[in-house]
């Protein structure tokens, strides 16, 4: 007979599903250990193997596990009342599992990836300790949570990754001339989260938008470096609809729109106290980092913080057709084809800040290498910023931006076509009609009193042109009246017609560097090399502001461009036979063409300023080279300023502009008669701007300034100032070996040309009289 094993179940111990091992104290050793359903022990549970695949429940008042090899928690749990301790001697592997549902139907298919079991370490109780320790950690969507005050520590030899696992659908609905295809992507975070102190520690450590809390101290260290980079979220839509309508004019349209949506969800970081440790580099992407007294990043080679960046992608394609019978906006008709083409393509980045920040402490950053802040916020709500680096480099970041679009017309058939006095004492009626619908439309009254008044002008217009009409038709009889204003062709057209445009360029948002105390930033330990390079930035401290560097102090405002070409061409021609009735007769083959060509080309470049100091407290510049000061303003209630050299420059922002547009057109008729006629008119603009929007210089406040310069000092549009009250009392100091000053000259140019003649010449058949007319 083989072995079987009872064990009384109490309460809680099982939820009616799967596998029970319960008892008191479980102590169980083996090679390996795989698990689908629950241990508990009620009072201590020792598992101790080579391996373990956990995809069940393992709980106990402490639980300890020791494993020699790999332990894989794969949408397990792990649950301890007072103290969980796991010892791993390969990796820990600690991933949440993940289902998929599809519905597969006539027009209709779906497939959806949910979260099925979310890995889980857990502490629970008010004084509960928890301890991970292993070769790797390899943490996906997966959390550690101890909801005890004791200590949360996870320590690892080599790596800890902290990444995210993807749930979304994906759905198809319709087909053939309608259909929608949308497709999203949503990331499902890891956290490690504690009540006590929370401490990680690893050769590397690397998260993507991972959830790091501790509601006392959040340490973090990297033997080597210590990334915090985003998950992402994505969408994708896709639809397509096709309508067709119609049966003396045939009509259709096809509608193609795509849309990709991508967006970052940065780690987030929060604290009581926030310590970040390296051994070579820490870089964050997109973090948003909280404490609320003291945060500490020191890295001994670089600090990177840096916005990452959201996208949209939106395209639209549209196709419509007209064919068999159409109006061509006069009195006539045109049996043809016509066919639009509309192509748009927009791309755009928006920027996700990296945010470091403490409510009522200091943020204190060193590097022993660069220091570099690229489209980030670094804040003290009431305590002072302190930034320590070899080079520091503070700039705003670039989100670039693109647009594209092309139309294409092409229509062609047969018109006919009624001119002269009668068509257009008919089409007068016809615009008289139409204007008279539209009355009322408006939700302002005087608005459509207006309306209704300009009608009345039209109506009168109207009327006198079908009044001359009845008066010729009087006169001179039926067929001389009508035949004074009446002209009919039948032509077969063509005509093609492109536009392009294209359009780029790049927007900027800041960095800040913002303290409720006081910001310090220096750079020093390269000699001249040692740089503070600011790069549309705005640094204040309420308590004050102070740059410091061995090299040059360089503040200068960030660029946004912007350019656009566009194109457009068209050509067309018509052949038929045309018949016009007034002094005589005209009549015979006619024939026309037209060509029309052009483009539109533009640039601009403005910039954004960097802001230095405040006007409410003192503001301090101490280089050992150079302080450059370019399109930027230092501010403050005093300024100080101890270069060797000091450049302040304003910079113009600039626009060009420059478009040509040409077009010929030609119509002559042979026969019994003859007339022609032709046109020809060209037209060329230019413009160019450049005016500076912002001065650069030096602002100071009641205290006035002291700027102590060893050299030379060159201001080129700059200014250096204070109040009346700084100057009154004498409180203002520029010492300088020399001193030179350049204005800058603001303008603004707009020219054109254009020009264009017309002329015709016409012999009338059956005796009328020959003219000829040029205008």
């Amino acid at each position: 007979m083989a072995p079987r094993v009872y064990a009384m179940a109490q309460k809680c111990d099982l939820n009616g599903e799967g596998t029970l091992i319960s008892a008191d104290v479980i102590d169980l050793r083996s090679n390996r250990l795989t698990n689908s359903g629950t241990i508990a022990g009620r009072k201590l549970t020792l598992l101790n193997t080579e391996s373990l695949f956990n995809a069940g429940t393992i709980t106990g008042d402490k639980v300890g596990i020791k494993t020699s090899n790999n332990f894989d928690n794969i949408g397990g749990k792990v649950e301890a009342e007072r103290a969980l301790l796991v010892d791993v001697g390969g990796d820990l592997n600690h991933e949440s599992t993940t289902m998929t549902t599809k519905v597969d139907l006539s027009h209709f298919q779906r497939s959806e990836t949910t979260l099925a079991r979310k890995a889980l370490f857990h502490v629970k109780g008010e004084d509960g300790q928890l301890q991970l320790s292993s070769n790797n950690l390899n943490a996906k969507g997966a959390d550690i949570i101890n909801d005890g005050n004791g200590s949360t520590l996870v320590q690892t030899k080599n790596n800890v990754n902290l990444t995210a696992l993807s749930v979304g659908f994906d759905e198809k609905m319709g087909a053939g001339n309608h259909y929608r295809h949308e497709k999203v992507e949503e990331a499902v975070v890891s956290q490690v989260k504690g009540k006590g102190d929370v401490t990680l520690t690893a050769k590397n450590l690397r998260a993507e938008g991972a959830q790091l809390e501790s509601e006392a101290k959040l340490m973090a260290v990297a033997e080597n470096d210590l990334v915090l980079n985003g998950a992402t979220n994505t969408l994708e839509l896709t639809e397509h609809h096709q309508y067709k309508s119609g049966v003396l004019t045939r009509k259709s349209k096809i509608t193609d729109e795509y849309e990709k949506r991508i967006e970052q969800v940065g780690s987030e970081l929060s604290g009581r106290e926030i310590v970040l440790l390296a051994g070579h580099n820490v870089e964050a992407t997109g973090v948003k980092l909280a404490a609320d007294n003291n945060v500490l990043i020191d890295a001994k080679n670089d600090v990177l913080l840096q916005a990452g960046k959201n996208q949209l992608i939106h395209e639209t394609k549209i196709v419509s057709q007209k064919s068999g019978l159409m109006g061509n906006g006069g009195i006539g008709f045109t049996i043809g084809s016509n066919k639009e083409k509309v192509n748009q393509n927009n791309t755009q980045e928006s920027a996700a800040h990296s945010q470091i920040g403490s409510l009522a402490g200091n943020v204190t950053i060193q590097a022993g290498n660069r220091y570099q802040q690229v489209g980030s916020i670094v804040s003290s709500g009431k305590g002072d910023v302190g930034i320590t680096s070899k080079t520091v480099d503070i700039d705003a970041v670039q989100l670039h931006y693109e647009s594209n679009s092309r139309y294409e017309m092409q229509q062609k058939g047969f018109t006919v076509a009624l001119t002269g006095a009668v068509a257009s004492a008919l089409q007068s009626v016809k615009s008289t009609v139409e204007s008279t619908k539209m009355v009322g439309k408006s939700q302002n009254n005087r608005i459509n009193a207006m309306s209704a008044m300009n009608v009345g002008f039209e109506g009168v217009r109207a009327a006198e042109s079908t009044l001359a009409l009845a008066d010729a038709i009087n006169q001179n009889g039926l067929g001389q009246g009508v035949s004074s204003g009446v002209g009919v062709s039948i032509t077969y057209g063509q005509q093609k017609s492109v536009q392009t445009q294209h359009s780029e360029g790049n927007t900027v948002e800041k960095s800040q560097v913002n303290a409720g105390g006081k910001v310090n930033i220096t750079a020093i330990g390269k000699g001249e090399r040692s740089q503070i390079t600011i790069t549309g930035a705005d640094i204040s401290g309420q308590n004050g502001t102070h740059l410091k560097a061995d090299g040059n102090v360089n503040i200068s405002a960030a660029d946004e461009n912007h350019l656009e070409r566009s194109k457009n061409k068209s050509t067309g021609f018509n052949v038929g036979v045309a018949i016009q009735f007034g002094n005589g007769v005209s009549a015979g083959i006619t024939a026309g063409g037209n060509v029309a060509k052009g483009y539109g080309n533009g640039e601009s470049q403005a910039w954004v300023t960097s802001q230095i100091g405040t006007q409410a407290s003192k503001t301090i510049i101490e280089s050992g080279k150079e302080t450059n000061i370019k399109g930027s303003q230092v501010k403050g209630k005093r300024v100080e300023v101890r270069a060797e050299n000091l450049t302040i420059e304003s910079l113009q922002d600039t626009a060009r502009y420059e478009g040509k547009q040409e077009s010929v057109s030609g119509q002559v008729t042979v026969g019994y008669g003859f007339s022609a006629s032709g046109n020809y008119n060209r037209s060329k603009v230019n413009s160019n701007y450049a005016s500076v929007k912002t001065q650069a210089g030096i602002f100071s406040g009641d205290e006035g300034y002291d700027l102590n310069i060893r050299k030379h000092s060159e201001l080129t549009g700059g200014l250096v100032t204070s109040t009346e009250k700084a100057e009154a009392e004498g409180k203002n100091r520029f010492e300088t070996g020399t001193l030179m000053a350049r204005d800058i000259e603001n303008h603004s140019s707009v020219s054109g040309k254009g020009f264009g003649f017309g002329g015709g010449f016409s012999v009338s058949g059956g005796g009328g009289t020959k003219r000829s007319r040029r205008c």
